[in-house]
């Protein structure tokens, strides 16, 4: 893939350091040093802060991927865009922060309901929202100069080690519980400053003001349709995305934060399956942009078909090593009895994934071309779904976190057939082929192969053992038989770069 490779890979380089640093806070930082209603609290509030950024940002996140070819200019200030794309979010907070003061008693009377915690903290969504907001924002600005690792750092890496700390000022006492809610809001703000300076060392940073001329009142229109779609799609796509832990909170009437601990848990080892569609999206959005601005269509169905096995490829492969891998993950943990209890939420959520995964980076190009507002629509009818089947599985039926984990399942698998069914309709594209059938097959047999393998030494030495014996069977044929050109060029020059040593 040329520079997307390249720099997806360096992306996924940074972003999976991120998640070993993750993963080391989730199974071991947090479960010690945290209680389980605090765990609950932190991710209540990041819950919240993710859904009302995307609000805040008003569309920018995905304005200022879609429309910088438009500004972009041979002095690198392009004509005050990123100054106009910073000024939405901060009316976006400003707004947010009058409709507060002008709702507080009704908010004030549906939190006297909830979690005592719920009812101290909430207040901080607000600051953490803005942040967030200006993040989303800088940190795509960046991905139009094709320069995403140290953004990523930032965003991933550089979070980790701070709420890893965090948690261990809390821990000794050296931190109040408002203390380590503050300092974790002040993080995020961290983030935007280091992005701005990455951004102001790159010399594309500028309080340039746009320029009247290029406002032409059609663009302006043009502008802010796509942006109002963008935004209520990207609510919508929000909720898909972080609505459980919040109506975990708001609906399970006894231990509400304690569940949301839990399925933190649970879900955040799940979704580590997720990690190459992330970085393959940050990196393939302004390429896949600016072939849209060019009516490219063929290297659109290009970067489909590859991102779609690619993905699908990863997937599998890091599916197979955390489900068979699960129960010596939670032997492992510091009192990993607690979460155990949540194992079958991450088959559920890995699927969710993969689901996902298979059919590659069609919200990006859904978001990009002349359809952007279907997608709009879509994510509106799936986001009031997913809160129906949410109330529906945790409250109605009883089955609390759980439930939750299946309605993220069921609407996300009608979210992505519906895009699948909308790109092949009106574009005539759709990513599948038969080596996606071969390496399903691949993953089915290294699964109903290694599944059954009963405990052995040790918690450490049987993970090592099962984890080589998934990368020999399936890896080992995807390379055989050549079902990624992407991936056997990788390995070949990998092999080369090995020989020469």
């Amino acid at each position: 893939m040329g520079i997307i490779q390249r720099q997806g890979i360096k992306d996924s380089i940074v972003t999976y350091v991120g998640v070993l640093l993750g993963a080391i806070n989730v199974l071991f930082v947090y479960p010690y040093f945290l209680k389980i209603e605090e765990l609950g609290l932190f991710n209540f509030l990041i819950s919240g802060g993710m859904i009302l950024s995307l609000f805040i940002a008003f569309g920018a996140n995905d304005l200022v991927t879609r429309y910088f070819p438009v500004f972009r200019s041979d002095d690198r200030r392009h004509n005050g865009f990123l100054l106009l794309m910073l000024a939405i979010p901060t009316a976006g907070f400003l707004l947010v922060l009058a409709l507060t003061a002008v709702l507080y008693r009704p908010l004030l009377a549906f939190l006297q309901h909830q979690d005592p915690l719920i009812q101290q903290y909430a207040y901080w969504i607000l600051p953490l929202a803005f942040f967030l907001g200006l993040n989303y924002v800088l940190i795509n600005y960046a991905k139009n100069f094709l320069r995403i690792v140290i953004p990523t750092f930032f965003e991933n890496p550089f979070v980790k080690v701070c709420t890893a700390l965090l948690s261990v000022l809390l821990f000794y006492s050296w931190l109040s519980l408002t203390g380590f809610i503050a300092a974790i809001v002040f993080t995020y703000l961290a983030v935007s400053l280091g992005v701005a300076l990455y951004i102001a060392y790159l010399g594309h940073w500028s309080f340039r003001l746009p320029r009247r001329e290029l406002l032409r009142p059609g663009l302006v229109r043009e502008m802010s349709s796509f942006a109002f779609y963008s935004m209520l799609g990207g609510f919508s796509a929000g909720f898909l995305t972080w609505l459980d832990r919040l109506m975990i909170g708001f609906l399970i009437e006894e231990n509400a934060l304690k569940s949301v601990g839990i399925f933190s848990v649970v879900a955040y080892i799940g979704m580590v399956i997720d990690v190459p569609r992330r970085s393959l999206e940050k990196i393939a959005a302004p390429v896949v942009a600016d072939a849209f601005q060019r009516n490219d269509l063929a290297h659109v169905a290009m970067l489909y078909r590859k991102a779609s096995i690619n993905q699908f490829i990863a997937g599998v492969f890091l599916f197979l090593l955390i489900w068979l891998n699960i129960d010596d993950v939670f032997a492992v943990m510091p009192n990993g009895e607690r979460f155990a209890g949540g194992k079958i939420i991450v088959l559920i959520l890995g699927m969710t994934v993969l689901i996902g995964m298979v059919t590659g980076i069609n919200h990006i190009i859904l978001t990009f071309s002349k359809y952007y507002r279907i997608n709009f629509y879509l994510l509106l009818c799936l986001a009031a779904l997913n809160v129906a089947l949410n109330y529906l599985l945790i409250r109605t039926a009883d089955l609390g976190i759980i439930g939750a984990a299946l309605a993220t399942l069921i609407s996300m698998f009608i979210f992505h057939l519906a895009k699948f069914w909308i790109i092949y309709s009106k574009l005539g594209m759709q990513p599948l082929n038969k080596s996606t059938f071969y390496v399903f097959l691949l993953g089915l047999g290294a699964f109903l192969a290694l599944n059954w393998l009963p405990a052995m030494l040790h918690p450490l030495f049987d993970m090592a053992v099962k984890s080589l014996a998934v990368t020999v069977l399936f890896i080992g044929p995807v390379l055989y038989w050549r079902l990624s050109p992407d991936l056997n060029e990788l390995w070949g020059k990998l092999t080369a770069l090995l020989k020469r040593k």
